[in-house]
């Protein structure tokens, strides 16, 4: 569970421009922190499902700067997988080559994933530490806020806030009825309000894992984010999932 990080130290948090962190945009291929193969891969197979675009176009589809398609595309070029197909105004439209085209099918077949470039599974593990709940802190004035639709005594508001505040699991329990499933929704709409950067898919021993969930995943919109942040990763409201007993331990294991 998560807590409420004040803005300042958010702001600072996100505002440090090393390679890898999801507030710098990368501009050379050597700091996407993945294999150079699997982002040529993965445009090469973008191309062959939308037909000739334009660098720019490739660019947002992969969430990757100018910089780095100009040399991706030099690559492509060169092993001729994909042609220049025209121009509009200054950038390049390209295509896929015949070559390039048989190839991108058996890329397809041994794994169909096209969309944002996968970050390192090392850069995921390092800023989900970041953004750890145990980090931040939840104030008085955050519960009392979130409660004031609902009539529960200040006691058990302030046991509220330790328990978010322990960073760790938080139990609740009594007889059916009492309010806890409104309870816990209401707590994670607390921790909601603590934004954190979440990838689009991590790249782990040549795979590529899908992470971003546009059913779970809601973009935080409030001021803050960094201007020119590395497109593979999304500002979220911290998530939060509800399940019942049908949950598995095996639901849980990559499928």
């Amino acid at each position: 569970m998560a807590a409420v990080l004040p803005m300042q130290e958010f702001v600072r948090s996100i505002s440090r421009s090393e390679p890898g962190s999801p507030a710098h945009r990368p501009r050379a291929l050597q700091e996407l922190g993945i294999r150079q193969s699997i982002v040529e891969d993965l445009a090469l197979k973008t191309l062959y499902l939308s037909g000739t675009l334009s660098v720019l176009e490739l660019g947002r589809k992969l969430g990757l700067g100018y910089e780095i398609m100009e040399d991706l595309v030099a690559r492509l070029r060169a092993e001729m997988l994909c042609q220049v197909a025209g121009m509009t105004g200054n950038v390049p439209l390209i295509c896929v080559s015949d070559k390039g085209r048989t190839k991108a099918g058996e890329l397809m077949a041994q794994n169909s994933y096209t969309g944002a470039a996968p970050v390192s599974f090392e850069n995921y593990i390092a800023q989900t530490r970041i953004q750890s709940s145990q980090k931040v802190a939840v104030h008085a004035e955050d519960i009392h806020r979130a409660f004031k639709h609902l009539v529960i005594e200040p006691d058990m508001l302030t046991r509220f806030g330790t328990a978010l505040n322990s960073g760790s699991s938080v139990l609740l329990y009594g007889p059916a009825g009492t309010g806890k499933t409104t309870i816990a929704e209401v707590l994670s709409r607390v921790m909601a309000d603590d934004p954190v950067w979440i990838p689009y898919a991590i790249e782990i021993d040549g795979q590529i894992v899908t992470i971003w969930d546009r059913a779970i995943h809601k973009p935080h919109t409030a001021e803050g984010a960094a201007a020119d942040h590395d497109a593979r990763w999304v500002r979220c409201e911290r998530p939060a999932v509800m399940v019942g007993g049908e949950l598995t331990g095996e639901m849980l294991d990559l499928q």
